[in-house]
């Protein structure tokens, strides 16, 4: 049996409770690659990547990355998850539906990354930052295996981790702004006039750990709805 540990960085939408139906919780990371305004705010272009300890990152531009050897098909959440990472909703009463060319068709101008999750245990934490983070923790039948399949093509390609790896995807900016977080609402159908953001730590407790970040609140992963 093995054990990995994956922490989400910055704009990175959870759709949980099988919100996209395709599985029981995804992760969207938004494409913010490109310079763009949205409600009168610039918002500066964001990278996402894929970091595993003693490698170069890896940009993600179309990719979908699962475990296919998670030892259980259930999810799990510690109370931390729900509390630390604030969902759209709060945000904006008046959210739309789930855009599901974002969530579910695989269109790599629109989405950097899925990560699928299964028989994993969620937590999260508010880092001194601000910024609250998503922990994924998976136990697996033998080592970790991280699966890689580009939104474009047929193929994947299977990476095996070691025992107790700690990996981090991650989706941020060149420039932390807290009105960074606007970019997670476009997960929806459009995004509201009057939406807002987070702009102090999330109130809220937790035992675990993540790799430090040197982001604010605005820079935090989101749930949606």
């Amino acid at each position: 049996m093995g054990k990995l540990t994956v922490s989400f960085v910055g704009v990175c939408v959870h759709l949980v409770d099988n919100t996209c139906v395709d599985t029981e919780h995804r992760v969207v990371l938004i494409n913010g690659k490109t310079r763009e305004n949205i409600n009168d705010h610039w918002i500066e272009p964001h990278h996402a990547k894929l970091k595993i300890p003693g490698e170069e990152p890896l940009h993600l531009d179309g990719m979908a990355l699962s475990i296919p050897n998670a030892k259980d098909p259930d999810v799990d959440y510690d109370p931390s998850f729900k509390s630390c990472i604030p969902r759209l909703v709060h945000f904006a009463p008046d959210l739309p539906r789930l855009s599901k060319t974002m969530a579910r068709e695989k269109q790599k101008d629109l989405a950097a990354a899925y990560f699928d999750a299964a028989g994993n245990f969620w937590a999260a934490i508010a880092e001194p930052g601000g910024a609250s983070v998503a922990i994924m923790e998976v136990e697996t039948n033998g080592d970790p295996v991280l699966r890689m399949a580009p939104f474009n093509a047929n193929g994947f390609t299977d990476k095996t981790l070691p025992d107790g790896a700690e990996i981090i995807v991650e989706n941020v900016g060149d420039d932390d702004a807290d009105y960074d977080f606007l970019l997670n609402y476009k997960i929806a159908e459009s995004i509201p006039a009057d939406a807002t953001w987070p702009t102090e730590r999330m109130r809220c407790s937790s035992n675990h750990k993540a790799p430090p970040t040197n982001v604010g609140p605005g820079c935090s992963n989101s749930a949606y709805p």
